[in-house]
């Protein structure tokens, strides 16, 4: 009697250990098909370039007009900062436009626009300088006007991965969105 159980306990062994060893080869195979047949797909992103420099137009007599061109391939936003050195300097900077809003808190103008690829800002950020001293010049102080601009793209993802663009679907710039794009660049 024992020895038709082992007989029958070493069949149930070998029909397990069969089973098993054919659903490793099938699965094998199966796995070499797959990966044999699996072709490689490459996802093609560029990345728009955003270059901008400062063009002005300067006399003189006072007339000083900062604009921002965009020399990159890709719209973008823009904003510039303008001083006057040394800070005891009797100058004035004049005719500030309305399209360049003031930010007290960073220091910047920001042009309430887009600009567009080899554009231009509409409107210079200023369009004059005058001399606040005596007439005689007798309390004049060298100065230097420095003008700094940062450009970004219109679009920008948030930290919680939502897309925000400062150009609607109609094309329109959206100045709510443009701040928001600027604050994803600022926390950067």
């Amino acid at each position: 009697m024992k020895k038709i159980l082992r007989n029958k306990n070493n069949r149930i062994f070998m029909i397990a250990a069969a089973v098993f060893l054919a659903a490793a080869v099938i699965g094998g195979v199966t796995m070499a098909l797959n990966l044999a047949r699996a072709s490689s797909l490459t996802n093609t992103f560029s990345v728009g370039s955003v270059d901008t420099e400062i063009e002005e137009n300067v006399n003189s007599e006072g007339t000083k007009e900062p604009y921002v061109k965009n020399t990159g391939e890709s719209n973008c936003l823009v904003r510039m900062r303008a001083t006057v050195s040394p800070e005891d300097a009797k100058v004035e900077l004049e005719g500030f436009n309305e399209l360049w809003l003031y930010n007290e808190g960073d220091g910047f103008y920001y042009y309430q626009g887009f600009v567009e690829p080899g554009k231009r800002t509409e409107v210079p950020l200023f369009t004059a300088y005058k001399l606040n001293g005596k007439a005689d010049l007798s309390d004049f102080v060298p100065f230097q006007i420095t003008l700094y601009q940062e450009s970004i793209q219109t679009r920008a993802v948030d930290e919680n991965g939502n897309s925000i663009s400062a150009i609607d679907a109609d094309g329109n710039y959206s100045a709510e969105n443009a701040k928001r794009v600027w604050a994803v660049f600022d926390a950067q």
